[in-house]
C-alpha cells in the first residue's frame, strides 16, 4: 500500500497540482523504478483528462516520459544516471533490495552515494523529497539522513512517519490503529 499511495497516487496528485512539474522516481532497481513509472502514467492516462493532464506525442518510454504541460517522471534504479533531468519532486520507494543488500557496507555506501552525489544534485529549489524504506539497518539510507539532517522534532528537515506493522502507539498512529492492530492492505 506504501508504494501505490505514496509513490504512485502521490505523484500523480502532485502532477495535477503542479502539471510542468519534473518527477524523479527512484528505486533500487530500473525494474521497480520503471514499474512505479508506468503505474503513475497509467494514472494519467486514465484520470488525467479530468485535471488537464495529457502524455505528450512521441513520449513512449516507459522510463522517461513526458506531459503536454511540460512535466513528467524520470524512473531510475540506483547508480542510474540521471544528469540532465532536473527534479522537483523525488520519490525513493525502496532504495534497498534485500536484506543481504542492507547488511553490505559496500551496497549501503552505493545507496547512499547515490542519493548524495546524484539525486540531491537535481533538485530544484524547494523540492521535497519522499524517501519510502523498510528499515533493514541501523546505518541504512533512512538512518543515514535522518543522522545527517535530522527530523523535524529537533529541529531538523524530514518529517518521519513510522508504520509499524502492528500499533504501537495508539495516541500518535497515523491511522489512528488501536494498540497491536495490523496495517491494513
Amino acid at each position: 500500500g506504501k508504494s501505490r499511495t505514496a509513490v504512485e497516487w502521490g505523484a500523480f496528485w502532485w502532477l495535477c497540482l503542479h502539471p510542468q512539474a519534473h518527477i524523479v522516481v527512484g528505486c533500487y532497481g530500473d525494474d521497480l523504478a520503471v514499474k512505479r513509472g508506468k503505474a503513475i502514467r497509467r494514472l494519467v492516462e486514465l484520470y488525467g483528462a479530468s485535471y488537464g493532464l495529457t502524455i505528450e506525442r512521441g513520449s513512449a518510454a516507459m522510463k522517461d516520459w513526458a506531459l503536454t504541460s511540460g512535466g513528467g517522471v524520470r524512473s531510475v534504479g540506483v547508480g542510474s544516471g540521471i544528469t540532465g533531468h532536473p527534479a522537483d519532486l523525488i520519490l525513493i520507494d525502496d532504495p534497498t533490495r534485500s536484506r543481504a543488500d542492507a547488511d553490505s557496507q559496500v551496497k549501503r555506501d552505493t545507496v547512499h552515494d547515490w542519493y548524495s552525489a546524484d539525486l540531491l544534485s537535481r533538485q530544484s529549489p524547494g523540492c521535497p523529497v519522499v524517501l519510502i524504506q523498510t528499515p533493514w539497518h541501523p546505518d541504512d539510507l533512512r538512518a543515514r539522513v535522518i543522522e545527517e539532517e535530522g527530523d523535524q522534532a529537533t529541529g531538523g528537515r524530514w518529517r518521519v512517519v513510522i508504520m509499524a506493522a502492528l500499533c504501537e502507539t495508539p495516541d500518535t498512529d497515523p491511522l489512528q490503529r488501536k494498540l497491536g492492530d495490523p496495517l491494513p492492505h
